[in-house]
Parts: structure tokens; sequence; C-alpha cells
């Protein structure tokens, strides 16, 4: 749960409810706007020779979880976001590894609305792979071939590799049960929206998990609250698009959005970036090369053809959770060796070689500001990460450590996220191919498509519209340079509108020419808009 100032709540520690029969004896964590305390079940200890029911039926361990939600001084919307967090969180109680609501007192005389819950005594999924790293191995042992000349690793021996196929086998069985329970939830139509390591509770040393904290739920598959969970875990449409301004966006898919991200928690104890937005530079290098994720994490070739298919633009095309859990059911292993990460990075040296033997000299006055530097490993061995650095800031040389800091778009109040959409993101930088063209970061089959960005003071640059005939170009062909928007279909002419600040919802005549093709003021006057695919400074 997500930690905030605890100074609207009173200290419960001592208190009884329930009748009595539950004492509230520690606290367990803080929530947006609830606390969690450890009960205990006195009703069988009142004296020694009178026997009493337990309170639950069933429960053997005799403590609980309990929230206390806080009543006092809560708007109509703030109360709403709590019964909707009840409800949802009853509805999917049911499955085996959702954490079961018991039981919700709701005294008018009280100021707490109690929520009584499963205890989880070995605590959040966080903790198992941070601190316990649960699901962690030694590192393989690098050991050069004495046959080879050129550096390159022994496979791992029958030993590692036994080692390595049963904790693969404990990670998929894990990750299966939180799949089984967000699959749940979506066959009921509930969508959680804050998945992350810390909403998952973790039983048997780890081998058994549950779903917790339906506080950002929702019942609504298309959502404008924008910014709504913990910014890590978001896929880029829940934080407002990356090519355009979205008015909502899809819940379930950005579900399976965060649970790639928890997939990668499994297998590498760390996240692949902080932020889903071109101003994250590891994400933008991403997005420049969809093959990066498998240049900097040690993971199989087999998870990163599983995770490029999670981390597309595109919504629409994610698998749903059903599919997801089928992909990573049938992956033969899933961390790479330290011999494919070898001749991953031999392939990577050998095609930059290409590209520098290919690539026409630089003018003397670039017209495109060279690309942003991409994120690189450490100078330590890049067949695996140290787990020393998963608390501290590793900067963005390095895929992510596993932190989930507040969404700065998050309501403390509610500790929902604040609706309307997240400020359109800077354009990202080019990058050069093979015949020295400047193309688009986003010039991947695999992302939107028919997508297209600016390249302030120098023209255009697209990517590709796979057969599309139309598309939109951003442009600085503005008076100023300021960005306009270029729209065209087959066989029409090309209308250009103000994108400026402010993003106007409607085209003011003053700030909308129509351009005929092959023309746009100042920065491309030849811009042939049938040629999408090709840059014109």
């Amino acid at each position: 749960m997500t930690a905030v100032s605890p100074q609207h709540h009173r200290n419960l520690i001592g208190s009884r409810i329930a009748d009595g029969r539950l004492q509230l004896i520690s606290l367990l964590g803080l929530g947006a706007y609830g606390v969690v305390y450890l009960a205990r079940d006195v009703s069988s200890v009142v004296h020694p020779r009178i026997q009493r029911t337990p309170f639950l039926q069933g429960n053997t361990s005799g403590y609980y979880a309990v929230k206390c939600l806080n009543k006092v001084g809560l708007d109509s919307r703030q109360r709403a976001f709590q019964r909707r967090e009840i409800l949802l969180h009853t509805m999917s109680s049911s499955h085996a590894n959702v954490v079961t609501l018991h039981r919700v007192i709701d005294n008018p005389w009280d100021p707490y609305v109690y929520v009584i819950l499963d205890y989880c005594a070995d605590g959040d999924l966080f903790t198992m792979i941070t601190e316990k790293q649960r699901y962690m191995l030694p590192p393989e042992p690098f050991v050069p071939d004495p046959r080879a000349t050129d550096g390159r690793p022994l496979p791992p021996d029958e030993a590692y590799t036994h080692a390595r196929a049963k904790m693969d086998a404990v990670i998929k069985d894990v990750f299966g049960q939180i799949l089984d329970a967000v699959e749940h939830c979506h066959s009921l139509g509930i969508f959680h929206r804050d998945l992350k390591p810390e909403n998952i509770l973790c039983t048997a040393e780890g081998r058994r998990v549950f779903l917790a904290d339906f506080g950002l739920a929702t019942g609504d598959r298309a959502s404008a609250d924008f910014g709504c969970g913990s910014s890590f875990y978001m896929g880029p449409e829940c934080q407002g698009g990356i090519t355009h301004r979205l008015s909502q966006y899809n819940t379930a898919a950005n579900d399976v959005w965060s649970l790639g991200v928890i997939l990668i928690n499994f297998i590498c104890g760390r996240n692949p970036w902080k932020q889903a937005t071109p101003n994250d530079e590891t994400f933008r290098e991403y997005l420049r090369d969809p093959n990066f994720l498998e240049k900097i994490l040690p993971i199989s070739d087999e998870v990163h053809a599983v995770l490029k298919r999670i981390f597309t633009l595109r919504p629409e095309v994610r698998p749903s959770v059903s599919e997801l859990r089928r992909w990573v059911q049938a992956l033969p292993r899933l961390h790479a060796t330290n011999l494919d990460m070898w001749h991953r990075q031999r392939r990577e040296q050998q095609q930059a070689n290409a590209k520098l033997e290919i690539t026409p000299p630089a003018p003397k006055e670039p017209s495109v500001p060279p690309p942003a530097s991409s994120p690189t490993l450490p100078d330590e061995d890049c067949s695996r990460f140290s787990m020393l650095s998963l608390r501290s800031e590793s900067g963005s040389t390095t895929a992510t450590p596993v932190l989930s800091p507040q969404c700065p778009c998050h309501d403390e109040s509610t500790g929902h996220g604040a609706r309307g959409p997240a400020p359109l993101p800077p354009c990202p930088q080019p990058h050069m191919d093979s015949n020295g063209q400047y193309v688009s970061m986003l010039d991947s089959p695999s992302f939107c498509v028919g997508l297209w960005e600016s390249l302030p003071h120098a023209g255009l640059m697209t990517g590709k519209t796979d057969n599309l005939s139309g598309g939109t170009v951003r442009a600085p062909c503005g008076p100023k340079d300021e960005p306009w928007l270029l729209r065209w279909s087959d066989n029409s002419d090309v209308s250009a509108t103000d994108l400026s600040p402010p993003y106007r919802s409607h085209t003011p005549d003053t700030s909308s020419v129509p351009v005929r093709r092959g023309h746009c003021p100042r920065a491309a006057p030849n811009l042939d808009v049938t040629k999408p695919d090709a840059l014109i400074a």
C-alpha cells in the first residue's frame, strides 16, 4: 500500500471491535485513505475455562488484517470511492488468489469503517523480491571457454541449469496465481488499475500470493482517470498518451501492461524504466529500439518476445490475461545465460560496425539535433545485475530498480488519480538508419501505426504507416516554428492546425490554414505527404 501521512488517523492500537472479539494489536501499513492493523481474535481467551466460538469459522491462526477507513471529513465523492472499493473487493473475494474480505463493520456512531481481511504473515511481494530475494539465484559463474579465442563463456553446467529450471518453475507458478486473480477480476468487469508487488500479499514463503488493495479498482473498461496508479507500472496511455492527447484509456490493457512489468520484477529483480513516457531515457530508448530490453536485461529470447507483445503502444492488440497465461506457461526458460548475453552483445557490436561502414559523413551544419545518448550497461559483468542497488537510485543508465513512488498526478485526499490527461510529452529524438536517413523512434510495426512526431526547427520525421494511405504529422510549420498538426488522406488537400499552447479542442479560423498537397509554410515548403516514410528537412 502506498504510504501517506497518518495525521488524519487516530492510533487505534489496543482498541477492540466486533463486540470486543477482535483486538487491534499492531500497525501493518498505511494506505491512501486508510490504516491497516493486525488484529487478534480474543473471543476464546476471555477465561481459560470458558470456551467460545471463534470470531470466524475456518480461521485457525486467530489473526486478521483490519483496514480502518476514516469517514470523517470526506465529501460524497470520497465516500463513494470507499463504497466502491468495498463492493469491488467483495465481488472478487471468492477467488483463491484474492485476499478474502470476511466482514465490513460500519456503525453510524463510529468514525471508521472496519474491513476485516485475511492476514498474510509473509508480507508483500515487493519485500519477497527485493529484501528476501525469494526468486533469485546466485549469479551464473562466468567461465571463459578455453577452446575459444573470442572470450565467449562456457554454457552453464548441469547443476546450475537444473537449479535455474526449478526457480523458473516457481516463478511461473506464482506469476500464474497473479494472472488467475486478475483474470477472475476482469471476468467480473473489475479492473484493478494499481497492480504492483506492494499490492500482492504472500504466504508459504512466497509460494502463495493474493491480490489486495482495491482502492483504485474500477468497473469501467474505459477510464478518463489519467495518472491513476503507480507510475512505474502504468502504461503510456494511462499517462495521457505519447503521440497525441487521449480522452480515455483501456483499463484492462493497462492492467496487462502492469503485469508485464511485474514479470520483469520476478525475473530480474528490478523495473525496466521509471515511467513509460518519452521523458524517461530508458523508455525513450525502448521506443527507438524495440529490442532494447534484451540488451540490458538477462531475459530469454522467448520472454523478450512476450514482453514485446505486452509493451506495445497499441493497447487494443495487447494480449488478454488468459492469452498471457498460456504464453508464460509455455515458456521453456525465463533467464538468459552468460553465453546468450555474450552473443547479443557481439551481434549488437557487429551491427554497429556495419552502420559505421555505410553511414555517409555528417554535414558540416546538420539541421537535425544529434540523438540523445543511449542508456548503456554498467562496466560490471553485463550478463547479470547486482542486487545491491535495488533500493538505491541507479540513474538512467540501467534498468530501473523496483520502486514505486507516488505518482505526481495522485490525489492524496482520496487515493485516486486526478482527472484529465497528462501534459503532452516533448517530441523524442530521431536516430539514423543504415541509409543515413533520420527516422522516427516509432519506426516499428509492433507500435502504433500512422502516428507521427515533429522534429523542432528541422522539418518532419515520420514512422511507418503500415500500408495506411493517410496520416497525421506534427510539424514546426507555424509562423514562429510552433508545432502544427497536418492531416491528410488519399486525393485530398492537407489542413494545418495550430498546436501551440493552449492546445485547442477546436480550430479557430485564424490558426487553420488550408495547404495544398506538397506545401507546408516555412519548415517544409516541398513536403510530399504521399511519401510518409521520407524525411524532408
